[in-house]
């Protein structure tokens, strides 16, 4: 039976250092508990989707959203300030001051509903050792009033600057990972909701929930990304290639029993201006007995599943 690997937007970023990818997709190395503003974003993500389906019940929306919330996590020192109280505030103007005064018609499903937390699943890659599906999660889809079809994509962050932050996204997998998987549904499936938007014009927007310590979160919408067919070519290609490489490696495992080599040591990517890799302790440890310690210490092995992101 061929071993079935899912890729998605978040893994594709990690992919710079070969060990690292494969602690996360094939290893499954995950961090214990999830740290609160991870949550904090996850919690807004439930109430945009309940309230939008719900056309603004807001008894529904802060319901589901304080489920979410209300977890184990580990609060960050200078993120203390998240708390349910000002989570709530935070979607409540969320909804007042912007969702609710949108310029942003949403693709109504067959089902009847708004198009928002659609998940997708698809395989791209298949030999006689293993299947590899891209998967994700499309927090909505739609058109811009007197505009093209796009998809956006909630983020809550505290960086002091939006235009800075929005521009990081032109080069993120994120976006093409989710114009190719509407693309990719809309070609290979000729019966789908999404048949009609085969070789139409996609472009993609983050929709921005700025917080700090002291004020109010603020809310910003970049402006709408249109990728050029090159560019997404270029994407596909990139996709493709690290598929290829990656069953290389696992034909190579199988063979040897021998994992990846970080090279993040030879390019950088052990530790940037956004930080540390996450097992930095555990490649810097002096023997590969310590790393296996560390590794069982600090992390939790269980199966990558995009899918269940923020669900489990």
């Amino acid at each position: 039976m061929k071993k079935i690997f899912k890729f998605d937007a978040s893994s594709l970023k990690e992919s710079s250092c070969d060990l690292r990818f494969w602690n996360i997709t094939v290893e499954g190395y995950t961090g214990g508990l999830v740290t609160n503003d991870v949550l904090f974003g996850s919690a807004i993500h439930k109430f945009n989707e309940v309230i939008v389906k719900s056309n603004g019940h807001f008894k529904d929306a802060i319901t589901a959203m304080k489920i979410v919330f209300d977890r184990p996590c580990i609060i960050k020192s200078n993120k203390k300030y998240l708390t349910l109280n000002y989570l709530t505030q935070t979607c409540l103007n969320y909804w007042d001051e912007f969702l609710s005064k949108d310029d942003f018609s949403y693709f109504i499903m067959p089902n009847g509903e708004p198009a928002v937390e659609l998940q997708f699943s698809m395989k791209i890659y298949e030999d006689d050792n293993i299947e590899i599906y891209l998967e994700g999660t499309i927090d909505k889809f739609g058109k811009i009033n007197n505009g093209c079809y796009a998809i956006g994509d909630y983020k809550a962050t505290s960086s002091w600057n939006p235009k800075e932050y929005f521009e990081g996204y032109r080069l993120s997998p994120q976006l093409k990972t989710y114009i190719y998987a509407v693309n990719r549904l809309a070609k290979d499936n000729p019966d789908s909701a999404f048949a009609s938007k085969a070789g139409t014009q996609i472009g993609a927007f983050i929709d921005g929930i700025f917080f700090t310590p002291s004020n109010p979160s603020k809310f910003q919408r970049s402006e709408v990304i249109v990728f050029k067919p090159e560019q997404m070519d270029e994407y596909e290609t990139l996709l493709q290639r690290t598929c290829n490489d990656f069953a290389l490696m696992y034909s190579h495992y199988l063979a040897t029993n021998e994992v990846p080599l970080g090279n993040g040591l030879i390019n950088g990517s052990c530790e940037t201006k956004y930080g540390r890799c996450k097992y930095f302790n555990v490649c810097a440890a002096p023997d590969k007995v310590s790393a296996g310690h560390l590794l069982k210490r600090d992390f939790v092995k269980k199966e990558y599943q995009p899918l269940m992101f923020g669900k489990d």
